[in-house]
């Protein structure tokens, strides 16, 4: 599951297994890329099944765009090799964002993928701006929606609780570093509470980096998470009654778990094949915003209870903050579209990695 091969310079054969740490690993002497995301412990079988965003997406495009065959052990113990555009194409449409976490159509034994020339070989910018609560959090959400050159692949956090409100903007910047550098000056500047660093490192050093430098422990709960779809650029008045809703949800303590909102833009690579070409349905977004939230103890009652009541709020908050100011949940928009929504307490108990 974690074998890989190069059959010749423009194809890579890797297992399901294989992580993105080790995938920047591996293309990393020969100078050459693939979409990869902030958290280099996730793997290709899910990753690339349920599309392939990542932290370089508006340059690079999604992971899926790179796979040009799939080998796949079906429900009848049959083993298509190299499914394709050209065998199998209907599979093979499938498997390429309509495969949530993996194994919706059968066991991923291999992906036959593309790489490209590293896009930033002086490097890139791994960036994190956190903004307190208030005026400047406001404002600095604002520039995070506004118009952005293509290099600049954000993500904008919000921490939710009594004590939330404050943004963190964070990610990669792939392009031009002079120009990132000024870009991101422009983020912060004349906000006085708005705290920055700024790495520079290659596009593989990013790729082995963890997001935002988390650590989980373990028998972390993923507690729920809802997701739509941004489809326009917000108003001023959107972002406010976000920030202000924000505040509401029920405190998590530190030692129990977090809560955040995360939104990543999207657009310009992604948006470049048809929306139907795969059964990833939304390439024309502005941005995707994801509710979630985790708990450190995942098996205590005590977490358990804060999870229902956790998951209750973000219900109300994402149909009633946040469809009505952003935009449209993500779904199925025609008869070959599809999308493999996030885990969603509503319809079972957290999962639990031990």
């Amino acid at each position: 599951m974690n074998h890989t091969l190069f059959t010749n310079r423009s194809l890579l054969t890797l297992g399901p297994g294989v992580s993105v740490r080790q995938l920047a690993a591996i293309l990393e002497p020969k100078e050459l890329a693939l979409p990869w995301g902030g958290c280099p412990g996730v793997k290709m079988g899910g990753y690339l099944q349920g599309g392939g965003e990542g932290n370089a997406q508006r340059v690079l495009g999604l992971g899926l765009d790179h796979v040009k065959g799939v080998d796949i052990v079906l429900a009848n113990a049959t083993l298509r090799k190299n499914v394709s555009a050209s065998f199998h194409s209907d599979l093979f449409w499938a498997l390429r964002g309509g495969g949530g976490p993996g194994g919706n159509f059968g066991i991923v034994t291999a992906f036959h993928l593309q790489p490209i020339p590293n896009p930033a070989p002086m490097g890139v910018l791994y960036f994190g701006i956190a903004v307190a609560p208030g005026d400047e959090a406001l404002e600095a959400a604002e520039r995070f929606f506004a118009p952005s050159p293509v290099a600049f692949n954000g993500h904008l956090k919000i921490v939710l609780g009594p004590e939330g409100g404050g943004v963190g903007i964070g990610g990669w910047w792939v392009g031009d570093l002079s120009e990132g550098h000024e870009f991101l000056d422009s983020l912060t500047a004349g906000l006085s509470s708005a705290n920055s660093s700024i790495a520079t490192m290659s596009l593989y050093e990013a790729g082995k980096t963890d997001f935002d430098g988390q650590q989980w422990p373990n028998n972390v709960a993923l507690a729920g998470s809802h997701s739509l779809q941004v489809i326009q650029r917000p108003t001023r008045a959107n972002l406010v009654a976000m920030l202000q809703a924000a505040t509401t949800a029920p405190p998590l303590l530190a030692s129990l778990g977090e809560a955040k909102l995360f939104t990543f833009l999207a657009g310009d690579k992604i948006n470049e094949p048809a929306r139907n070409a795969t059964a990833f349905v939304h390439r024309s977004s502005l941005a995707d915003m994801t509710i979630g939230f985790v708990l450190y103890n995942g098996t205590s009652q005590a977490t358990k209870r804060l999870a229902t009541e956790f998951d209750r709020w973000a219900l109300t908050f994402y149909n009633d903050v946040l469809i009505s100011n952003f935009g449209a949940p993500l779904q199925a928009a025609g008869p070959f579209e599809v999308y493999a929504n996030y885990v969603d307490t509503s319809l079972q108990q957290p999962l639990v990695r031990n």
